[in-house]
């Protein structure tokens, strides 16, 4: 198959498609274009949509490897809907014999399709370098079984974005924890009051902390707070016929709490404020809040190969009383202070709320409208929960069932809402046989100067004689 046969080959999704989010029960409408400049035998013309899970695990230790970790991959699904030739190979399962092949004709082929997500929430598309990645994929093929040369042509690959709908489990409401954890020098331990304002948030959501670190002792004082919103990453594998596993915590902000800012100062609502030094706290007790926006970057996860969780982490220094006071803590190295650690999780949703009915809860398991019960997706799909691809053309009719084609890409044909019969085509023209095409989502345009490739293609080429003769002398 020479460079000159396939002109264009590619999958063609509207503008705006990429960058759109798609979430359980949308719709994804595009075509798979081919442009042919010579006649082109094959088996079959097909559209694959995958999901794709990549982790990258640690091997084990008495496990020779060039690299640190080992990459292994996980397919959510991967449908195959073929849309011209044979669909299928003969029943003995043996590709259909070259001499048998149809013929592509020269021309552009336009065949639209139409994805629709059942209303399963996926794993969202993501991207954690050296970690993991979750991707889903649309590309078309060229099937030439068996023939030494070129027996396959793929198409660009196009990532489609994908978002699952978390609802909340619980109505709006705060979270109070009390906690008492030892630092990581000294034998001395130190108790936290956490308040968080929500238990559930969206990306996007200010939600308000409140801190008060206590001291049991009179020795020692609580010198600074910070909390850090983290990102904890688990990725499994099955590794010889075991699962194998390794977790990885991403820091992805900090927010250094102000002792001057006392509970009977918290404001309802957040208002900027001038940025100033935050001086280190010198009494055993520590009362500070912080109002922080959560990025817009959350992913929460829980896929086969991947469980992505979110967690407030709050870190408190502590001191003897006979140290120096040092005024300014962004000066001072923390690491010299020993310090204790509280982790406290939050859920991440995307849905307010604010937006369901306190009844609505007690149903939510069982009304298929919220889906919470498929949060978590098995590690085998069902045909009911898998991707469906179908192939239509805009100009049918749906309600007298009439799915002719015509055989040109024009209006002729076309009689009020249902296909006739067009004229013959002209002879110049070697159109395709409409009998190969599987679906009815097709539309031919001749290779002439009708054609939008056809200019760009003569160029090219033009340039190319002229560049070999140039050569040549």
């Amino acid at each position: 198959m020479s460079n000159e046969s396939i002109i264009n080959f590619r999958v063609v999704l509207p503008a705006g498609a990429l960058a759109h989010h798609h979430r359980p029960g949308d719709n994804l409408n595009g075509k798979v274009s081919l442009t042919v400049g010579k006649v082109l035998k094959a088996q079959r013309i097909s559209l694959r949509f995958i999901g794709l899970e990549t982790v990258h695990i640690s091997p084990q230790a008495d496990t020779p490897s060039l690299f640190a970790t080992t990459r292994f991959e996980h397919e959510l699904f991967n449908i195959m809907f073929p849309i011209w030739g044979y669909p299928e190979n003969k029943s003995n399962g043996s590709p259909i014999k070259k001499k048998d092949w149809k013929e592509i004709c020269i021309g552009t082929h336009d065949f639209s399709f139409e994805i629709k997500f059942p209303r399963i929430n996926y794993p969202p598309t993501l991207a954690r370098d050296g970690l993991c990645k979750i991707q889903y994929i649309l590309q078309a093929q060229i099937e030439r079984p068996g023939s030494l040369l070129n027996s396959s042509v793929s198409s660009n690959k196009e990532e489609i974005l994908f978002e699952p709908m978390i609802f909340p489990t619980t109505l709006p409401r705060a979270i109070s924890e009390t906690s008492e954890e030892s630092t990581n020098k000294w034998e001395t331990k130190v108790g936290l009051d956490f308040e968080c304002s929500k238990s559930e948030a969206q990306p996007g959501d200010v939600v308000c902390i409140k801190v008060e670190a206590k001291s049991p002792s009179t020795e020692y004082v609580i010198r600074s707070a910070i909390v850090q919103l983290v990102e904890v990453v688990e990725q499994r594998a099955l590794i010889r016929g075991s699962e194998k596993s390794c977790s990885t915590t991403r820091y992805i902000d900090k927010w250094l709490l102000d002792p001057a800012k006392q509970f009977s100062n918290v404001p309802e609502k957040p208002k900027p404020e001038r940025t100033r030094r935050v001086r280190s706290n010198n009494k055993p007790i520590l009362q500070s809040f912080v109002h922080l926006k959560l990025p817009w970057e959350l992913k929460p996860c829980q896929s086969p190969s991947v469980s992505i969780s979110y967690e407030f982490h709050v870190s408190v220094r502590v001191s003897k009383v006979d140290d120096s006071i040092l005024t300014n803590v962004k000066n001072f190295t923390l690491q010299t202070w020993p310090r204790a650690t509280f982790c406290y999780p939050i859920s991440v949703i995307h849905v307010d709320p604010q937006s369901i009915s306190p009844d609505a809860f007690s149903n939510s398991y069982m009304n298929p409208a919220y889906n919470i019960e498929n949060i978590r997706i098995p590690s085998y799909l069902e045909d009911g929960q898998l991707p469906t691809i179908n192939f239509y053309d805009e100009r049918q009719d749906y309600h007298n069932g009439d799915q002719k084609l015509p055989l040109d890409g024009d209006k002729k044909g076309y009689n009020g809402g249902s296909y006739v019969q067009p004229p013959p085509p002209r002879p110049s023209v070697s159109h395709i046989d409409s009998s190969n095409i599987i679906s009815g989502a097709y539309k031919f345009t001749p290779w002439d100067e009708s054609n939008p490739l056809w200019k760009e293609y003569m160029e090219k080429k033009q340039k190319s004689i002229i560049s070999r003769a140039s050569t040549s002398h």
